[in-house]
This record gives C-alpha cells, structure tokens and sequence, in this order.
C-alpha cells in the first residue's frame, strides 16, 4: 500500500492519523512517515519510501466492520 491508499483508506473509515495513531497504539510520527522517500546524505539520491506496513490495510478493515456493528448494536438497543 502506498501513502495515497492509506490515506484514502483514512478518509474511507473517517479516521485522522492522530486518531489512527491513538487506537492503533503507534507512533504518529511514524505514521507521518510511511509512505515518504528520503534522500541519502551523501549523494543526495531518494533512497527507498518508507513502506506502510501490511497490517494496516486488515486493520482498517476491522475498524470499519467494528463501526457497523456499533451501529447495529445501538439501534437495536434504542429500539428497545
């Protein structure tokens, strides 16, 4: 995944990397960095992006499946 699809992926589950930073428990610096490429000191050549890491795709999936459920729940809740 790139940064493009992760956050697109952000915005498709209504979340901010400061909020995704919190529930996920990792560090929001790290997550400004996923997806950037970064310059070698020396040569001043870009060197390899900074991937986002493979877990995150299945976790927002869950987060959005959590969401409906949440949903599901308090309606039936409400309804009662």
């Amino acid at each position: 995944m790139n940064r493009k699809e992760f956050t697109n992926k952000l915005k498709s589950a209504r979340l901010s990397k400061k909020e995704f930073a919190f529930l996920s428990g990792e560090n929001y610096n790290t997550i400004l960095g996923w997806g950037r490429k970064y310059r070698d000191k020396k040569t001043n050549k870009l060197n390899k992006e900074l991937q986002v890491p493979n877990w995150i795709n299945s976790w927002i999936e869950n987060y959005e499946n959590a969401q409906k459920y949440n949903k599901i729940l308090d309606s039936i809740k409400t309804r009662n």
